[in-house]
Parts: C-alpha cells; structure tokens; sequence
C-alpha cells in the first residue's frame, strides 16, 4: 500500500496512477530480493513505517537478506524512482517507461538474479499447493 493510501485519513487523498507506480517498485522489490518489505513487523507497525518511515530500498532489504546478488545501478535507479514516499516526488508511468533500465539492453547481472529468484519462488509455491492439498 502506498503510503498516500494509508496517510489519506489525515489529509485530502485523490487517486493516481502514483500508487500504481508505488505498486510496481514493491513488487519488483519483492521478486529481487525475495523479501517482503516491513514482514517482521506487525500490522499496526507495518502501517506507521509505511506511513512515516523511509521508504524499502533494494539495498537496505539485500543487507537483510544477506543477499550477494548484483544489480546494476540503471534497476537501483528505477527502483528509486517508483519508491519515492512523495507522490508528487514519484516518476509518473510516462516517465518510468523511458527510464534507461527498461530500454536498455539489460545488464545480464540483472536478468540472472530476477531469473533465479522467479525459479526459486515458482517452486516454493509448488510446495505450499502441495502442502496445501493435504
């Protein structure tokens, strides 16, 4: 949830394609680092952090992980850009989809990690239906 989302409570909130963006960075954050961001928190700490804290950060949530896998400055960048807590700070899609990360001919470093962590999580989830059919 982005955190205009959570904050929109305490002041006017409207709508944008910002929350979006907020949703693709969590996302690509959570396929490259194979981590939930705030997941050792609970609720209601989760829902201050997101609302007061620092935004996630690829590398914050590597450090956590104990995570070795390179990415290159272009993606940490693009993460960046989708994880600004301001909206008013955050790339708009229109802008996001010239970023270099995206038009670039991907670091390979890039396309190896997100791979590899994809492959892992596919079978996790194989073992939970299994898990969950029993």
């Amino acid at each position: 949830m982005a955190p205009e989302q959570i904050t929109c409570f305490e002041r006017s909130f409207v709508y944008s394609t910002k929350i979006d963006v907020w949703a693709l960075g969590i996302t690509i954050l959570e396929l490259a680092t194979g981590r939930i961001p705030h997941a050792d928190l609970s609720r209601s700490q989760i829902v201050t952090a997101i609302s007061r804290g620092d935004a996630p950060s690829l590398a914050k949530l590597q450090r956590e992980a104990k995570s070795s896998t390179h990415y290159s400055n272009e993606f940490h960048d693009f993460m960046t850009q989708c994880l600004k807590r301001d909206p008013e700070n955050r790339s708009r899609a229109s802008e996001l989809k010239n970023h270099s990360w995206l038009l670039q001919k991907s670091d390979p470093s890039d396309r190896e990690g997100l791979a590899a962590l994809v492959a892992r999580l596919g079978k996790q989830s194989k073992k939970l239906a299994i898990r969950e059919t029993h």
